[in-house]
């Protein structure tokens, strides 16, 4: 059960991150909307987003998968668990799709480069290096990220344990007891 709230946990985090990163309405003059256009469209911007969907929504099943007891779930429980992760991240498509961020990102390229940095960003990106880097991208972002759940899963126990100690501690507290008195 505690997994399933840190799975709508993460969900949630991406959804409320996103959207605490933008940018107030500041507007952007028509040249450099249109070089930071270019910029995008050079990166592959869409495609790419894409592909960090998918790639989260890989991770998020592979969390599910190994959560415990996800393999002593009956047939009808399989597939509430996929109707929630499918309506899940659905959610978190919708919410944070290219189509949507877009015009936030925009604003927030806009606000954080000058014109200069976005000329020389799209002309390294038009290189074959800069393609490289974009086309590896997604790889490795995957890759950093399965080593994230790597350390998450290997962290499971120490936070359970942190978390029975301090549950510990809060009942002696409320008891008024000198357990409560940290180490």
């Amino acid at each position: 059960m505690k997994r399933w709230i840190a799975v709508c946990a993460v969900m949630l985090a991406v959804v409320s991150g996103v959207k605490a990163q933008t940018v107030a309405s500041a507007e952007v003059d028509a040249a450099k909307q249109a070089k930071v256009q270019e910029l995008f469209d050079v990166m592959h911007m869409d495609r790419m987003m894409g592909q960090i969907m998918t790639a989260m929504g890989g991770m998020m099943q592979q969390m599910v998968r190994t959560m415990p007891g996800a393999d002593k779930m009956n047939p009808q429980q399989k597939a509430l668990l996929d109707d929630f992760m499918k309506q899940g991240m659905q959610l978190v498509t919708d919410a944070v799709s290219w189509k949507s961020m877009e015009p936030e990102y925009l604003k927030i390229y806009a606000s954080s480069f000058t014109t200069e940095e976005i000329e020389a960003i799209t002309a390294f990106y038009r290189t074959p290096a800069g393609q490289s880097m974009l086309a590896k991208t997604p790889a490795i972002t995957q890759a950093g990220m399965k080593v994230a759940q790597g350390r998450m899963v290997e962290l499971q126990p120490k936070m359970k344990a942190l978390q029975d100690e301090y549950i510990e501690k809060l009942k002696a507290a409320q008891a008024g007891t000198p357990a409560a008195q940290s180490n």
